[in-house]
């Protein structure tokens, strides 16, 4: 069985400085979304700084905590991206125990760095060989059918070969140094067929919103070198058709 210690769906949005409230009425359609997907992505709080865990579903509290704490950043931070707006770190993690559970879910929602992260710790052992890659490619469709998102890509985290240590598909494997990834798969804001990318195992079309490729429809190998040859060709294929942007033009000289 492949082993895979976690992956991290990536999505770049709109750099946007918003209030408490603005982020908490951001995350309900999302919440609610993935819900559907899996009961698994459910009990969602913010441990607060001093005060344990606030549930989401506490509407007054939690919005009280997030302004507080991007008061606090503000005062303490006034040079930082971040001091002028606020943004959410959940978690389905509860307690001290809850953070190794499988399928331990996490959720950074930074609006004023333009970023939004979901981390699922163990999808292969929490959803099953066959249905992991399924789970995953529906979180994608939930969270493109809920917020603007201008990119979305999937690493893949798992043991280096001699055992020690992790790789991932971002810091070892992917195809461009300079440009975007996409990994094990991901979401661009605009319709492509399938025949544009056919190395692509799955190209899905989120209504009115954009399309979801993957580029390999199991979970993703870091040790089979198949799965990175897939990648990369659909990586190629996604740069040659302009959808893979350039992000460091220094290396570029």
């Amino acid at each position: 069985m492949t082993i895979m210690y976690r992956c991290k769906i990536h999505c770049t949005i709109p750099e946007r400085i918003v209030d408490a409230s603005t982020v908490y009425r951001d995350l309900e359609p999302l919440l609610q979304a993935l819900l559907e997907v899996s009961a698994l992505f459910n009990g969602w709080v913010e441990h607060s700084r001093g005060k344990g865990p606030i549930p989401f579903t506490d509407r007054t509290r939690f919005i009280e905590m997030l302004a507080f704490n991007a008061r606090q950043d503000g005062d303490e931070y006034p040079t930082a991206p971040s001091a002028a707006g606020a943004g959410a770190n959940l978690t389905t993690a509860r307690t001290h125990k809850e953070w190794k559970a499988t399928g331990c879910t996490s959720i950074n929602y930074w609006p004023w760095f333009g970023q939004l992260t979901m981390e699922i710790d163990a999808p292969i052992e929490a959803f099953g060989e066959s249905e992991a890659s399924v789970i995953v490619r529906r979180c994608i469709a939930a969270i493109a059918q809920t917020v603007d998102v201008e990119f979305v890509s999937t690493d893949a985290v798992g043991p280096k070969p001699e055992g020690k240590g992790y790789q991932t598909y971002y810091l070892n494997h992917r195809l461009f140094p300079h440009r975007r990834w996409l990994g094990w798969m991901g979401f661009v804001p605009v319709l492509v067929p399938h025949r544009f990318i056919p190395e692509a195992a799955k190209m899905e079309v989120v209504k009115g919103r954009g399309t979801i490729i993957v580029a390999v429809d199991e979970p993703f190998d870091l040790h089979n070198p198949d799965h990175i040859k897939r990648a990369h060709q659909v990586e190629l294929r996604m740069a040659n058709a302009g959808l893979l942007d350039v992000t460091d033009t220094s290396l570029l000289e």
